[in-house]
């Protein structure tokens, strides 16, 4: 355990600083904040206690009564494959991108801005690798998600209270850092070079069928979902959506989101090389990383 914790906090951090990984989010913010005010008009202030509550219990009847309605016919217009397709192309951009581009720093093949390098590397069957096992998470998180939606609603019609959403929200939370584990890993095995297509699956798999695997991910991505949530999204939107000072506020998001949201990335690569340490796979593709960490 001391060993984990101190690849994925100062092998982390120190690789961070060596390799200048992601200093291209900072243009990111510059953009998300043009795209936050070319739709508020300029005009965000923080909603007030009424409005939050307001919105508590608009919920409820929107989520059990009106949005299965709503996604027949997302389904039935093929409105839902475009989302899904777009989903699939923003993971691509911020999974498999650093995912290729990590794969290179650890077998040190990355040399000066490497991100384009790691970007021409990747091969169609790598894409569709990672297509084929993020479609095989949705399917399985779908079926949970049915369930846990029926019962939830089957209580929502019974009592129509508020605590209701609030059971719906923490039973889908149970399972969202497996969903962000299973996101992750599907694109650190898709950039492996080792390895047959049918074997990589049965590697992503263990996830669902290895309790060790489970529990350690689940513990690792809840935290990871935690750190994340306040640094990368509620400091920099709070900073967007409510600083009127454009240097101040894109310093302020920058600062917040830049460093943490390269740090999780680095450190779920380094968690995914530990918790993957016997496959032969894993293990032949990082053969020089394992022998220097004596692992």
């Amino acid at each position: 355990m001391k060993q984990l914790f101190q690849l994925l906090g100062v092998a982390s951090v120190t690789e961070l600083l060596k390799n200048k990984s992601f200093f291209l989010l900072i243009f990111g913010l510059i953009l998300l904040d043009r795209v936050i005010k070319y739709f508020t008009g300029g005009q965000s202030k923080p909603p007030g206690a009424e409005q939050l509550k307001e919105l508590g219990l608009e919920a409820g009847p929107w989520i059990f009564e009106q949005f299965p309605s709503d996604l027949a016919q997302w389904f039935g217009q093929g409105q839902i494959f475009v989302l899904l397709a777009g989903l699939f192309l923003l993971k691509q951009l911020i999974s498999i991108w650093p995912s290729s581009d990590m794969r290179r720093m650890h077998r040190e093949e990355r040399h000066g801005f490497g991100l384009i390098g790691s970007l021409t590397s990747l091969k169609w069957g790598q894409l569709l690798w990672d297509m084929i096992a993020a479609a095989s998470l949705i399917s399985l998180t779908s079926a949970w998600g049915i369930l846990v939606f029926w019962v939830t609603q089957a209580l929502w019609f019974q009592f129509h209270q508020i605590w209701v959403v609030g059971l719906l929200a923490g039973l889908w939370f149970f399972v969202a850092p497996v969903i962000l584990g299973g996101l992750s890993f599907s694109s650190k095995l898709a950039v492996l070079h080792q390895g047959s297509f049918s074997r990589k699956l049965a590697l992503y798999f263990q996830l669902f069928s290895r309790l060790d695997f489970f529990w350690k991910s689940w513990v690792f991505f809840s935290l990871r979902t935690v750190l994340e949530g306040v640094f990368v999204l509620v400091i920099p939107a709070m900073a967007l959506l409510w600083i009127e000072p454009y240097l101040l506020k894109i310093t302020l998001a920058a600062i917040s989101a830049t460093p943490v949201y390269s740090f999780v990335k680095m450190a779920s690569f380094k968690f995914f090389l530990f918790l993957y340490r016997d496959a032969v796979e894993v293990r032949k593709e990082y053969a020089q990383y394992y022998e220097q960490l004596g692992l």
